[in-house]
């Protein structure tokens, strides 16, 4: 796949990616937004409709206490119940037929004894009967109450209304008034800003408190009124949670029809009623269908404005990247005066520079090579009289070689990673469309560049150290391989390695350029000490011949002393690559600091029992 393809696709993936979670989070904004309107408004009429119920239930009982405080009728009964006089009854029954005439709601009004038996009534039928195993009897003989529904024959809805009578605080008997329930009826059955699915539900525990009894018509149930019910043990229907005493905001609910709802729960603890105001969520949630296809229309038309910016993006990228491919190209063909266009001060442009100074560098050795080679030619005769001069010239000439080298390896770094970047990039695109010889030569050949932009790091390491300037100061040598430690500890490498640090070692030196010695010996000490189990690394200051020593020692792989002359030397290497990877400059790196110190540094070690490296530095200064 082409760089330009790529750069297409992930930008219009990310993109795409954006577009995405834009729009979802403005759905859900929306939808939470919506939700949290509904609810406010469900509470609202929750609120209002509890305290409409609770203003009817005061009007019916100041109703009732109008009647039973009606003198003559408790003393008439008071007379009835003592001599069971005729005269008395019939004085009963006009105080209550006038009662009646007075309050066009009452339907019928009767006088019960404390038995619950019907001694009076407006409605002849209803002397006799007996009530004493009706839900309000109880409450009667004691408190008044309004809030016991009940069918008629007519199946119509009516509530009773009873307290007790009494006279000198002696309970005489109940007066029981059955009056029209059309006022709660009408409050239920006002959906007025409740939409098309919205409903006010009034409902009491059954007299086994096994479940929920609806007290009205319902909306989509019409003859749901004191027959239909919900069990208790159905926890997700608010008008369980309502009885249960809980006043809540519910945004996921399934009401008597088993619908989804939006709901609000009210508690009435005055008459143990529980009132829902709820609402389908498919009704309420309606409004974000229609932002589901504007987001989807939006998201549409951004896609494509995407595909098209994102290809022009990837051209604008690419184009510099294939003109320096063709200057590479020409460059390693033998034009050396090929230079590539510098368009933008960005990394293109910046490796387009780089290539342009390899150029220039190489055009430069060439120049060089060239008037050296003429120089000794023209000088050979006189070689003796001048080695003086020419010595001193092969001091600036190194000089400039160092720079060179400096300035080519920095340079050269840009074109590495370009080849080990298109590298990986054929490893994983085309890998298979390749041969074995072929994947085995593009593995080869990334793990080259690599091996060489390791190898170009510490050449620049070891120039930058030739270049520094040493400020010295006092350093804590045990804080510093300390501090190694625990970064080669936390490379992820499991190891078991036993680490003797002598605390509290001075010295008197640059701290980047330890840095740099001790990095180098506790990371051989650490990769030589690879393949041991009982791996050990010690570190430690000694006396020798009055002199401050300080050595790092480990239990690896050793060498044979003979080599000895070797192990400093750039690019010196005692083992295998395969077998402990390095670059050989690590220690030449070290000798250099240690020289630059004024110190000595020296190596004993022995095969298969481990290695110790002593190194000394001027105390002048101190």
């Amino acid at each position: 796949m082409k760089i330009r393809t790529k750069l297409s696709v992930t930008y219009l993936t990310v993109s795409l990616l954006s577009l995405v979670v834009i729009s979802v989070f403005i759905y859900l904004y929306v939808r939470q937004t919506l939700t949290a309107e509904v609810l406010s408004h469900l509470e609202s009429v929750s609120s209002i409709q509890a305290h409409r119920v609770l203003g009817i239930i005061e009007q019916n009982l100041e109703r009732l206490r109008l009647v039973s405080s009606r003198t003559q009728l408790r003393i008439s009964l008071n007379a009835y119940l003592q001599n069971n006089d005729p005269a008395e009854l019939e004085k009963i029954q006009l105080i209550i037929n006038d009662a009646l005439e007075s309050t066009g709601s009452f339907k019928v009004i009767s006088i019960l004894d404390k038995n619950g038996v019907v001694i009076a009534s407006t409605n002849p039928d209803r002397v006799n009967h007996n009530y004493a195993t009706f839900d309000f009897y109880t409450s009667a003989q004691r408190e008044y109450t309004a809030e016991h529904f009940f069918l008629d024959e007519k199946n119509e809805s009516k509530i009773y209304l009873s307290g007790p009578l009494m006279i000198n605080e002696n309970l005489l008997g109940i007066l029981l008034i059955e009056s029209d329930a059309e006022n709660f009826v009408s409050l239920i059955s006002d959906y007025s800003g409740l939409r098309q699915t919205g409903e006010t539900v009034l409902g009491k525990k059954s007299m086994d408190g096994q479940s929920a009894l609806f007290l009205a018509p319902l909306r989509f149930d019409q003859n749901a009124a004191l027959k239909r019910s919900i069990s208790l043990s159905n926890h997700f229907n608010p008008m369980v949670i309502a009885l249960s005493k809980k006043e809540s905001l519910l945004t996921t609910a399934l009401d008597y029809r088993g619908a989804e709802v939006l709901a609000a729960t009210n508690y009435i603890s005055k008459t143990g009623w529980g009132l829902v105001v709820k609402m389908d969520k498919a009704e309420a949630f309606a409004a974000t269908s229609s932002l589901i296809k504007y987001i989807l229309l939006i998201t549409l038309s951004m896609m494509f404005l995407v595909v098209w910016v994102s290809f022009a993006f990837a051209k604008i990228i690419s184009n510099p990247i294939v003109e320096l491919t063709k200057t590479a190209h020409d460059i390693n063909e033998g034009d050396l005066y090929q230079r590539a266009l510098v368009r933008n001060d960005d990394e293109i442009g910046e490796l387009a520079g780089a290539f342009n100074n390899m150029a220039n560098n190489l055009i430069l050795t060439q120049h060089n090579l060239e008037n050296t080679n003429k120089e000794l030619q023209s000088h050979r005769e006189h070689l003796e009289e001048m080695v003086s001069q020419r010595t001193l010239e092969l001091q600036e000439k190194n000089k400039e070689l160092e720079s060179f080298a400096y300035s080519v390896s920095h340079d050269l770094r840009s074109p590495l990673r370009a080849i080990d970047g298109f590298s990986r990039i054929l490893q994983e695109d085309y890998e298979d469309q390749l041969d074995d010889n072929g994947k085995t030569n593009l593995s080869r050949i990334r793990q080259a560049s690599q091996r060489m932009g390791r190898l170009i790091d510490d050449l620049l390491e070891l120039s930058r150290i030739n270049r520094s300037e040493i400020v010295r100061q006092k350093i804590d040598l045990s804080s510093k391989v300390q501090s190694m430690i625990a970064r080669l500890e936390n490379t992820g490498r499991a190891r078991k390695v036993d680490f003797m640090v002598q605390p509290d070692v001075f010295i008197y030196a640059d701290d980047v350029l330890m840095d740099v010695v001790i990095a180098n010996l506790i990371g051989n000490a650490w990769k030589y000490t690879g393949k041991k189990a009982d791996a050990r690394i010690e570190f430690g200051k000694t006396t020798i011949n009055d002199e401050a020593v300080y050595y790092v020692r480990d239990n690896g792989i050793g060498f044979d002393m003979k080599y000895a002359n070797k192990l400093f030397g750039a690019f010196q290497r005692l083992v295998g690559y395969d077998e402990y990877p390095g670059t050989g400059i690590g220690l030449a790196t070290v000798l250099r600091v240690i020289s630059r110190h004024g110190g000595r540094i020296w190596a004993e070690g022995d095969p298969g029992k481990g290695a110790t490296f002593y190194f000394t530095v001027a105390q002048a200064g101190q």
